[in-house]
């Protein structure tokens, strides 16, 4: 995988190096997080609890700025270097799929990534699903801003492709990263009607009054926050009883959640805002 800054400074070999260490960290931790779910089946949220596989960095190159990683999965991961296998064309896939949704790319599922992930879940008798990699964009959101940071904050460089490299081949193009993109990340928007979703709490803070929400239907989480009156109520017992039923598996017993949703720019769901809760 290539990152590639292009404009202002960067057609020079130079960049701002606090956003560019920013920006790395941010491209190592997404392509971290998708390797793992696609080898291993779960979604994790650091980067070093990646299994199974090494990212590895090249030095940057200059004419522009230019930072070349290899990933290295399965055989890889032993010693050798494949130019291409279906794993690894199933990992850029993945990746492909997550940034244009963190972007608020509308995307058909079925036709772009569906049946790949199908056969995965079949090999690792895991289930790789749509819910799942909405859970992991949601997870990648901060490092994809991250890898923004220097055409957005120092603005030594306008723009940035991330581009895949096969064997001798021209790269491929995976995604561009501009201002725009930028802005479609931070937009938000909630909607007007409470919707009632059944699932379990798998984490809750009672200081901040934010938490997680496992969704039975879809087989992922995602965040929740209480509205001011329900957090000055006697609702904790039921998130806590909700977070036992989780650890237990009792998925059969969940707790409804009504709650407007904050969407993404291709109304893709974000968080909830909860109103209510119901044992």
């Amino acid at each position: 995988m290539r990152l590639k800054f292009q404009g202002n400074l960067a057609d020079n070999g130079e960049i701002d190096f606090y956003d560019l260490a920013k920006a790395l960290d941010g491209f190592q931790r997404s392509l971290a997080l998708t390797t793992h779910l696609i080898l291993n089946g779960e979604v994790i949220t650091q980067s070093p609890s990646l299994k199974n596989a090494k990212i590895i960095v090249s030095p940057p190159q200059k004419g522009s700025f230019v930072v070349l990683v290899t990933i290295l999965g399965g055989i890889g991961y032993l010693g050798t270097r494949p130019t291409d296998t279906p794993l690894g064309h199933l990992v850029h896939s993945a990746y492909d799929y997550v940034m244009k949704n963190a972007f608020g790319v509308k995307l058909d599922y079925e036709k772009s990534i569906g049946d790949l992930l199908e056969q995965r879940s079949k090999e690792i008798g895991r289930t790789l699903n749509q819910g799942r990699l909405d859970d992991l964009t949601e997870k990648c959101e901060i490092a994809i801003k991250d890898m923004h940071r220097p055409i957005v904050q120092s603005e030594t460089a306008e723009r940035a492709n991330v581009s895949r490299i096969v064997s001798d081949q021209p790269a491929r193009l995976v995604t561009r990263l501009s201002a725009q993109t930028y802005d479609s990340l931070r937009f938000e928007r909630r909607t007007t009607i409470i919707k009632q979703y059944e699932g379990l709490v798998s984490s809750y803070n009672v200081n901040t009054k934010v938490g997680r929400f496992y969704l039975v239907a879809e087989s992922r989480t995602v965040p929740f926050k209480l509205s001011a009156p329900l957090a000055e109520s006697d609702v904790g017992a039921l998130l806590a009883r909700s977070m036992e039923r989780l650890a237990q598996r009792k998925l059969e017993v969940p707790i409804k959640f009504g709650a407007f949703e904050n969407q993404s720019r291709s109304g893709r769901l974000r968080s909830l805002f909860v109103m209510s809760v119901t044992d």
